[in-house]
């Protein structure tokens, strides 16, 4: 696969385009886990799809704008996520055992968005929109983080 190239410099694009294809798989989880959720935990997946949907268009729009190739069909680790999803519904209780895998899943999304930033240094209209969506997952991982320490304080 050849390496798409940032306005003729050595730039390759092949973190971004990672994160592009996690951010389409994380997609695929919430749009089930919505369907499996309890009314009380709808917005907030709500708006975790929101969050992914927003960034899946921006990546979109960037890296084809940088002549990038982009799958729109994601990764097999969709599928996983609508699986996990889907089979959890079924034992655990959704919205509190929810929490921890969203939690370690987007923890590690930071971490593609954080190799993503480093890949685009240098064009600041890349950078800038990858810190934003960054910023915003942060916060986001931060309140259920702290979610989840509140309701683990309480059931001990």
């Amino acid at each position: 696969m050849t390496k798409p190239k940032h306005r003729g410099s050595t730039q390759s694009f092949d973190e971004t385009i990672g994160l592009k294809v996690a951010v389409d798989d994380a997609l695929e989880g919430y749009d089930t886990m919505l369907e499996k959720a309890e009314p009380s935990f709808r917005p907030t997946v709500s708006e975790l799809i929101a969050l992914h949907r927003a960034a899946s268009q921006d990546l979109d729009v960037q890296l084809r704008d940088h002549g990038a190739a982009v799958d729109e069909d994601g990764s097999f680790m969709g599928t996983v996520h609508k699986t996990v999803v889907t089979l959890r519904a079924v034992v655990d209780d959704p919205d509190r055992d929810w929490i921890p895998g969203i939690v370690d899943g987007e923890s590690r999304n930071l971490k593609k968005y954080d190799a993503a930033i480093a890949e685009s240094l240098g064009d600041s209209t890349l950078e800038g929109m990858l810190r934003r969506h960054r910023d915003a997952l942060q916060r986001w991982v931060d309140a259920l983080s702290a979610r989840n320490a509140l309701r683990s304080s309480k059931t001990r």
